[in-house]
């Protein structure tokens, strides 16, 4: 027993590896067939031999307790890669197993590659797979490939290509691509299960609860599957007693992105805080879900964004304003950065009656960090119209009333919300000699502005 012990350390812990060529899987898969129990110790150690690194991730708990039990080896519990180009495809098993030592489900690590051609090592079903997904993405120059980090480049599956069923591998492919292609780093936490079909999109699938036990077990904190399955997922995570979210990939939707649009955002993990502002603006606007975005925006992008308008406005020489009037938009960080950098003591926002969610928003805003340590001693007045005609005709009348008895030049009007009808009456009807009119310029990326190109332009009435 100690010199197979020894043998397999020495096996396991070798520096450099031989390409594995499986295609002797009819021996393997024989004794993958068989009960772990049954296996004495020089056919685990033989099988060990062949399979390499593959076991580390394939072997099920039955026949990683037989290893350890007679030859006193214990097989390694690798980490999911999280290198760009990285996914994960599940493979499950009918109840009981075809492949007992497998155990009822199991994972392979792949990775995507730019610029080379889908690997030859992979068994053609899955190689054909990854084409579809290539091409069905107008991503055609990028390859799929064992993953390196997890140890499996020098295996060969050729000798699978009539065994392994890929079909529901089709979602985790695709989101690991676009992912990949976006420039972004996959969270190896979020996984998903999910076939395609060209004409209608996401199909359902099948051993979802060998697939959640296996996600339990690898600690993922987020399975998404088919719409159609989302209750009947939920269902069997909650009767296992286990802690796993569920997400949906939308059916009856023929474009890929439309259809993988929440599990493609939850797949990429967020840049640090102290990434570089390009790589955390990038990664804002890659983001589809435009609700996710804002939250994005508002706890990592803003805090610095409020910073850099304030400077701005620290190096336009002027005094310091009491009274700023501003428009709530559909856009409620506009109104609550433009409060943030001017920091006056008293604010007239006005509104109409069909942003009263929006005008909800913005009070949640100012009384959140970042900007409540901004705003907190600001007194805000909220004014609601019932139509846009009815606020740009009382405009001069309410804001007059709201500066009576101000230092003009002490009073900031913005320019930058509302619709230009409401700006126009602003610097054209209401401004009077001295005060400041603010007009923040940005680029924009479709409805989205892009994050830290904000520049800002003030202007006094003479």
């Amino acid at each position: 027993m100690a010199n197979l012990d020894a043998a397999l350390r020495m096996n396991r812990d070798r520096p450099a590896r031989q390409t594995v060529a499986l295609g002797t899987w009819e021996n393997v898969l024989a004794w993958l067939k068989s009960d772990p129990h049954a296996l004495q110790p020089g056919q685990l150690y033989e099988l060990l031999r062949q399979m390499e690194t593959l076991a580390d991730w394939w072997w099920g708990p039955e026949a990683r307790q037989r290893l350890r039990d007679l030859c006193g080896v214990t097989l390694s519990a690798p980490k999911l890669p999280t290198a760009a180009g990285s996914g994960a495809i599940l493979f499950a098993q009918e109840d009981p197993p075809g492949w007992p030592m497998l155990g009822r489900a199991f994972l392979l690590p792949v990775q995507w590659r730019k610029g080379t051609p889908t690997s030859r090592r992979l068994p053609r079903s899955l190689q054909a797979l990854a084409k579809s997904v290539a091409d069905t993405l107008a991503l055609p120059d990028w390859g799929l490939h064992l993953s390196e980090p997890a140890g499996l480049d020098s295996i060969d599956l050729t000798g699978l290509d009539k065994v392994l069923q890929v079909d529901s591998a089709w979602a985790a492919l695709a989101g690991s691509l676009m992912v990949a292609a976006e420039g972004g780093i996959p969270n190896p936490n979020v996984w998903a299960t999910g076939a395609w079909d060209s004409s209608s999109g996401i199909r359902p699938v099948g051993h979802l609860a060998a697939k959640i036990k296996l996600a339990v077990a690898w600690k993922v904190r987020q399975l998404f599957v088919p719409e159609s399955q989302v209750d009947q997922t939920g269902e069997l995570a909650h009767a296992a007693g286990v802690d796993l979210a569920i997400g949906t990939l939308y059916e009856r939707r023929s474009d890929p992105r439309k259809a993988l649009l929440d599990y493609r955002d939850a797949l990429e993990l967020p840049p640090l805080d102290d990434a570089p502002r390009e790589d955390r603006r990038n990664y804002y606007l890659r983001l589809g879900d435009d609700q996710r975005a804002r939250r994005y925006y508002r706890a990592h992008l803003m805090p610095e964004i409020v910073h850099d308008l304030q400077q701005q406005w620290h190096n336009s020489h002027g005094l310091a304003a009491t009274h700023l009037v501003t428009i709530v938009s559909h856009n409620p960080e506009v109104a609550c950065l433009t409060l943030a950098m001017v920091r006056p003591r008293q604010a007239l926002l006005l509104c109409t009656r069909d942003m009263q969610r929006e005008r909800q928003q913005t009070e949640q805003l100012l009384a959140t960090e970042p900007l409540a340590e901004h705003v907190g001693r600001t007194s805000c007045q909220f004014v609601e119209y019932d139509s846009s005609e009815a606020l740009v005709a009382d405009l001069p009348q309410v804001v007059s009333r709201f500066v009576q008895g101000a230092d003009p030049q002490a009073v900031v009007l913005d320019l930058t919300p509302g619709t230009k009808e409401m700006s126009l009456a602003l610097a054209l009807e209401v401004a009077q000699m001295g005060n400041r009119m603010c007009y923040v310029r940005h680029e924009r990326q479709g409805p989205r502005v892009v994050a830290f190109t904000e520049q800002l332009r003030i202007y006094v009435r003479r």
